[in-house]
């Protein structure tokens, strides 16, 4: 059989198997020497191309091969709408890869040379073409419920593939794909799918919980909006936390807050057990800006916010409006029902003031970003506070959400 005999046969083969475009295709085409071989992309996605080339066991004259034999070739690959790739390649077992990435929809051609050593007989090459769709992995709804399970979906690629789990905190991962989130938590799992030709991807899912508790962790709270604070409060020695509140002409205390993005609030309440300690004679000031003349005392209350960060949208931060606890030497129990008459927004309407703003309140209820505290008085709920006249500290023993 001549080169153009060959080449016409294997074109026609692969155009035939390739008429109805599908996810993959691979063929194992017989190259003798530079013979060049037509393959066929399907009008399709670009994706990846993988050639891979094998010399037989034996010589073209019917010899055994040497078993340490260096292999090696030129391999030319001119995909449609795809500039042409010229790669030498080597190997010692007598097979290797060529990855083409973003191949285009038509006709290309394959051609492979042997570089025989001097003395050394040529071999008869076997190469495999194959075309894969871009390698993507998916979620039903990037979503998953705390202590649930969720196959991944994988398209396109190089089977086989394999999977791997960069949050191993947040659940198991299966070797055949199946994530299993653990329970009560929440947060993001990232996970990783690669296939057989050295390709991945990745693909990050939220895991949803109820809270039931804040981490007591003061790494997990963030200060924020607070001149001449510390990034966190310090860790106690039992479990609390604690920060000092800053002197007059030394900054203030404005956000205090956890981030708690996949989880949501269901239940009766928020409660927070917290203690002010003071020395004698310390007084809590609120009037951080000029305009806010209102005698109204220094209060904490607490915070709900949609997302990590403020918005335009009103609707989107809520705070604990009467229910608040004034700024004093004590220890204190701040419960506060999440019933939407509760809680105001920043426009200080109340949650039930109307259907449309009621949705917004239940919506930060499915959806909370930052959970936690601000400080404040006269006007404002979160314009910062500080102490004169002595020192004060601010104590939390824990924060819990009640059935």
């Amino acid at each position: 059989m001549n080169f153009t005999r060959l080449f016409l046969i294997c074109a026609a083969i692969l155009i035939a198997s390739s008429a109805t475009p599908t996810t993959a295709f691979a063929h194992t085409l017989k190259i003798m020497n530079t013979a060049p071989v037509a393959f066929l992309i399907p009008s399709e996605q670009p994706g990846l191309g993988f050639l891979t080339v094998n010399a037989d066991s034996s010589s073209s004259s019917g010899n055994p091969a040497t078993a340490n034999h260096r292999h090696c070739f030129n391999v030319f690959v001119a995909p449609t709408s795809f500039q042409a790739i010229r790669k030498k390649i080597c190997t010692h077992e007598g097979s290797a890869d060529v990855v083409v990435r973003s191949l285009k929809a038509g006709v290309g051609r394959i051609r492979l040379e042997e570089i025989v050593p001097i003395g050394k007989k040529r071999q008869v090459l076997r190469a495999e073409f194959g075309f894969y769709r871009q390698l993507k992995l998916t979620t039903l709804h990037g979503m998953v419920e705390s202590g649930q399970c969720a196959s991944l979906s994988v398209e396109g690629g190089r089977p086989p593939y394999s999977f791997r789990n960069l949050t191993p905190k947040m659940g198991t991962l299966s070797e055949s794909g199946e994530f299993c989130s653990a329970s009560e938590k929440y947060g993001f799992a990232t996970l990783v799918v690669l296939d057989s030709g050295s390709n991945s991807t990745s693909e990050t899912i939220r895991v949803r919980a109820p809270i039931r508790r804040l981490s007591m962790d003061p790494l997990n709270w963030n200060i924020t909006y607070s001149e001449h604070m510390p990034p966190h409060p310090y860790s106690g020695d039992s479990g609390e936390w604690f920060f000092e509140f800053p002197k007059m002409g030394f900054g203030e205390i404005d956000y205090l807050t956890q981030n708690v993005v996949g989880g949501y609030l269901q239940g009766a309440g928020l409660l927070a057990r917290m203690s002010i300690e003071t020395s004698d004679g310390a007084e809590f000031d609120h009037h951080t800006e000029s305009f806010n003349t209102s005698t109204f005392p220094a209060h904490v209350r607490f915070l709900l916010q949609r997302g990590t960060r403020p918005t335009q949208d009103p609707g989107d931060r809520w705070w604990s409006n009467p229910i608040a606890i004034k700024l004093e030497r004590g220890s204190f129990e701040l419960r506060v029902p999440l019933s939407a008459d509760q809680w105001t927004n920043v426009s200080g309407q109340r949650g039930d003031q109307s259907e449309a703003i009621l949705s917004k309140f239940r919506r930060v209820l499915r959806d909370p970003g930052n959970i936690g505290f601000t400080f404040g008085g006269g006007s404002f709920f979160g314009h910062g506070v500080r102490v004169k006249n002595g020192s004060a500290r601010f104590i939390l023993h824990e924060m819990t959400v009640e059935d």
